[in-house]
């Protein structure tokens, strides 16, 4: 039998790439502290805050390395979990995130993880910590085979097996163990909310949703929605407040609004334990499920301290959200939510997204238009490339169309995906630079430069060669139009 004390290094691959904590890490390490039959010894290792990570894992000599890892990341993921191997081929790499549970095959055998763990992580990776606790010689293969949610490697194959069934009551995970996160890093006045600099950070109060949009892997990734309990939302919102002190806080859950008596209720909470006054909020909504009925929900939720509602708008065009959104929304709906927002006093923040396979010409120019004809109502919005991610819909549409090719992981993302499948590229590009100048017109100097030395004080360098670019972008496009 292993000695029982075991080292644990939980890693966020990927330098300076987010301004929000891996929340996900966070209920991995307080689901170990509570459930753990064993001592152990876990720590995060960030290299989004800045942390050496190899330094780290040289210095702690941990037994298991775990890394979550999304597509964008997946590549760097692989280049720590083989470092750690070069350093000590005894320790036990392990790979968590949506890249790995839709392509475990490929990712295991791709690089130089152990162990792949497939969906909602929390209660896998106490088995498998400790099955390799209490494993002996011999037993290690063995007990692999039994723990529900991984995949691992085996004589050069990669043997996958059956999926977990999910935690019912997410009440019984605590709150993410952020006294392991750099807080200080992330509690930097940051944007998290469109325009307001604030100690600010992120929380999730459900898992999943209902929706089934092409583009996104929610629903499949969390298969059925799960909310915790008013009490636990509340109670963790406190600490939040009490503890770290934070100002503004994002919700992070896929559509906060998708159980309307229960938002109610988190409101009301907020309200009558005095946390309205002590924070804003932010969240996300679907345009389908705000209508004039719904005036009195979000008065409160304005009372209670939500300032904005972030919408996936997508597209102006009817026929693309048809196809990006299966029909469950239109644009009289977007722009109907976008009016009832506004009425109610909140902030809108849209999101939209460009070059989706099959989107021509007419559809640009029609969410050029809705964004223009609506820019006073419109407070902020971002507008991103459509990317193919590994378990969605759009992802198996273009493997069918022959499109990934030779895909380079760490340029799959929403600014600089490759694969525009539609138009051309400059007709793309054009209008999402255009759309991007009218974006930034509507953020203040004053949050600009805020913005700009919050990101100085984490990668001098790296804020160096972002502005440098933007401002050379907005030059030529200035001057383009000026042509």
């Amino acid at each position: 039998m292993r000695n029982r004390d075991v080292k644990i290094c939980l890693v966020n691959p990927g330098r300076f790439s987010q301004g929000l904590p891996p929340l996900s890490l966070g209920y991995l390490c307080s689901y170990l502290r509570k459930y753990g039959e064993y001592k152990c010894d876990i720590q995060i290792v960030d290299e989004n805050a800045g942390h050496d990570v190899l330094k780290v894992i040289r210095r702690l000599k941990p037994n298991i390395v775990g890394i979550s890892a999304t597509t964008p990341t997946i590549q760097r993921a692989g280049q720590i979990a083989a470092s750690a191997k070069e350093m000590d081929k005894d320790i036990i790499t392990v790979v968590g995130g949506k890249h790995v549970t839709f392509l475990p095959q490929q990712t295991l055998e791709g690089f130089n993880f152990d162990i792949g763990v497939i969906r909602e992580g929390e209660e896998t990776f106490r088995e498998l910590v400790a099955h390799y606790v209490n494993s002996r010689n011999g037993q290690w293969l063995e007990g692999l085979k039994k723990i529900d949610g991984i995949a691992f490697k085996h004589n050069g194959s990669v043997i996958i097996n059956k999926e977990r069934a999910l935690i019912k009551d997410i009440d019984m995970i605590p709150f993410p163990a952020r006294d392991l996160f750099d807080m200080g890093f992330y509690l930097r006045p940051r944007q998290v909310i469109r325009g307001i600099s604030k100690r600010a950070t992120n929380a999730m109060t459900s898992r999943g949703c209902p929706y089934h949009c092409v583009y996104c892997s929610s629903p499949l990734f969390w298969q059925n929605v799960r909310f915790h309990s008013v009490k636990y939302v509340i109670s963790e919102i406190k600490e939040l407040v009490e503890k770290y002190k934070v100002e503004a806080l994002f919700f992070h859950d896929d559509i906060l609004i998708v159980n309307k008596k229960r938002l109610e209720e988190i409101c009301n909470g907020l309200i009558s334990e005095g946390l309205s006054g002590k924070l804003i909020w932010s969240c996300h909504v679907r345009a389908n499920l705000l209508s004039e009925k719904d005036m009195a929900l979000l008065k409160l939720m304005k009372e209670a301290g939500c300032v904005q509602l972030d919408f996936g708008f997508e597209s102006g065009s009817d026929r693309m959200l048809k196809f990006l959104k299966k029909s469950s929304v239109t644009v009289a709906q977007n722009q109907l939510a976008t009016d009832v927002a506004k009425m109610a006093g909140l902030r809108v923040y849209g999101n939209f997204m460009l070059g989706t396979e099959g989107e021509t010409k007419e559809d640009l120019l029609q969410t050029k238009d809705f964004i223009t004809q609506n820019l006073d109502k419109i407070d902020f919005y971002s507008v991103r490339l459509t990317t193919p991610y590994p378990g969605t819909e759009l992802w198996d549409l273009c493997e069918k169309k022959n499109l990934l090719g030779n895909v380079r992981w760490e340029e799959l993302d929403t600014v600089t995906t490759p694969f525009l499948t539609t138009n051309s590229r400059k007709n793309v590009l054009d209008m999402l630079n255009f759309l991007d100048f009218l974006a930034s017109k509507k953020i203040s100097s004053g949050e600009k430069m805020k913005w700009l030395l919050t990101r100085i004080k984490d990668n001098p360098k790296y804020t160096f060669q972002i502005a440098t670019s933007y401002l050379k972008n907005r030059f030529k496009f200035a001057l383009k139009l000026w042509k």
